[in-house]
C-alpha cells in the first residue's frame, strides 16, 4: 500500500498552480509510490475526483457546497469541474458556489502523487458551512489516494474516466434508432454510458444480465432506500395502480405498442425486463426487441415513460451498452414529479444503478459472453 502523508506547507510546484487570487483553506496530501508515473495527472485527476470520491463527492459539492458543476461530460471537465490548467505533471480544477471558490490541483512525479485543495471564503457563511466538510474530506483523502492507485482496472483514456458517464443527448440522437420513430414526441430525458462492454454477439448476454436486476434490492443503502419510498408512496396515493388504462399524454393510445411495426408486434424473447421491475410500482412492459435495441414502457399517474437500451459500436469491433429514458409528465403532477426527484436521480440514483449494472456484468457466470 502506498504511503500517504499530509503536508504542512504548499509545495512551490502546487502553489504555482492556484488560480485563486487568495484563499482561506488548504490542505496537501502527498502519496509516496512507484505507481505515480503510470498515469498523467488528467487521468490521476478522472480516477481520484471521478471514478473514486464518485457519487460521495457528488452529493457534498453539489448539495452540502453548492458548487456549480458542470451536468454533461465534457473532455474540459472532471467530474463536473473545470480544467482551468494543465501541464505535462499537474491539473488544476476550479469550481464555485454562492459563498466560495475552490481548487483541487493534482501533481505527479516519478515517485510522488499530490492532491492539494485550495478554498476561498467568497461570503463569511463559507467558513462554517466548509468546516465540517473539511473534517470529512481529511478523514477520506488518504484513503481516496489510496483505492485510486489500487485500481489498475480504470481507463487510462483521460476524456472517458467514469464507468457512469451521463451523456449529452445528441450522442443517442446521432443513431436512427427505432424509438425515436415510435416516440417521436416523448422528451429524452436522460442517456447513460453503461460500464458494459463486449462483441457485436454479446447483447443478449447483456440483456439476460438486466433480466435478472432488481434495482429496489441492488445498489447503495440510499438509492434502496429512495426506491422503497417511491414505491410506497405510489402505493398510498395511488399513483401506481396497474389495473388503470391511462391514454398516453396527448394522445388516446394506451400503449406505444399500437405505433410499432408488425413484424415487432410479438413480446420480446428475450427477458431484459426482470420479474421484479414488471412487478414493483405500476410496472415495465416490454415493448421490442430487435439485434441492437430494445425498449419497456411505463405507465403511472405521474409519466408515460420509456426505458431504452442499446448495444453501440465503438471501435474495433468493440460494443458498449447505453440506457436512455423517455417521459410524458401526465399534467401539473407529472411537470412537478419531475423536477422533484432530478437531483435525486442524476446524484444518487442512476449512479448507484448503473455501477450495480456493471458489477453484475462483470460477475455473470463464465462462458454466458465473451464478453
Amino acid at each position: 500500500m502506498p504511503t500517504v502523508t499530509r503536508e504542512h506547507d504548499i509545495p512551490d510546484t502546487i502553489r504555482s498552480s492556484i488560480t485563486l487570487e487568495s484563499f482561506d483553506y488548504f490542505d496537501v496530501f502527498t502519496a509516496t509510490t512507484s505507481e505515480a508515473a503510470r498515469k498523467t495527472p488528467e487521468q490521476w485527476a478522472r480516477a481520484l475526483v471521478d471514478d473514486t470520491v464518485g457519487l460521495s463527492g457528488q452529493f457534498a459539492w453539489r448539495l452540502i457546497l453548492g458548487l456549480r458543476l458542470a451536468s454533461q461530460r465534457s473532455p474540459g471537465y472532471v467530474a463536473g469541474w473545470k480544467i482551468a490548467g494543465l501541464g505535462h505533471d499537474w491539473i488544476t480544477l476550479e469550481a464555485a458556489s454562492w459563498c466560495l471558490s475552490a481548487n483541487v490541483i493534482l501533481h505527479v512525479d516519478t515517485q510522488q502523487l499530490s492532491v492539494a485543495t485550495i478554498i476561498r471564503y467568497d461570503r463569511p457563511v463559507a467558513a462554517l458551512i466548509w468546516a465540517p466538510v473539511s473534517v470529512l474530506h481529511r478523514r477520506g483523502m488518504p484513503g481516496w489516494l489510496r483505492r485510486a492507485l489500487s485500481a489498475r482496472g480504470s481507463r487510462e483514456d483521460g476524456q472517458q474516466g467514469s464507468s457512469h458517464a451521463r451523456l449529452h443527448n445528441s450522442v443517442h440522437q446521432a443513431h436512427p434508432w427505432l424509438i425515436d420513430r415510435i416516440a417521436p414526441d416523448f422528451k429524452l430525458l436522460d442517456v447513460w454510458a453503461l460500464p458494459v462492454e463486449g462483441d457485436r454477439n454479446d447483447f443478449s448476454a447483456f440483456l439476460a444480465t438486466m433480466g435478472s436486476f432488481d434495482p429496489v434490492a441492488s445498489g447503495s443503502a440510499l438509492s434502496r432506500t429512495l426506491f422503497r419510498v417511491r414505491l410506497r408512496l405510489g402505493a398510498w396515493l395511488g399513483w401506481d395502480d396497474s389495473r388503470a388504462e391511462r391514454p398516453i399524454p396527448g394522445s388516446t393510445e394506451t400503449t406505444l405498442s399500437a405505433r410499432l411495426p408488425d413484424d415487432l408486434r410479438a413480446a420480446p424473447d428475450a427477458p431484459f425486463i426482470s420479474e421484479a421491475m414488471q412487478r414493483r410500482g405500476g410496472g415495465f412492459t416490454p415493448l421490442y426487441l430487435t439485434a441492437d435495441e430494445c425498449a419497456a414502457e411505463i405507465s403511472n399517474d405521474t409519466v408515460h415513460g420509456v426505458l431504452h437500451l442499446a448495444w453501440v459500436e465503438q471501435h474495433g469491433g468493440l460494443y458498449r451498452a447505453q440506457m436512455s429514458i423517455y417521459v410524458k409528465p401526465r399534467g401539473m403532477l407529472g411537470e412537478i414529479y419531475l423536477k422533484a426527484i432530478q437531483p435525486f436521480r442524476h446524484l444518487i440514483v442512476y449512479p448507484a444503478l448503473i455501477r450495480e449494472i456493471g458489477l453484475a456484468w462483470n460477475g455473470r457466470r463464465p462462458g454466458c459472453s465473451r464478453g
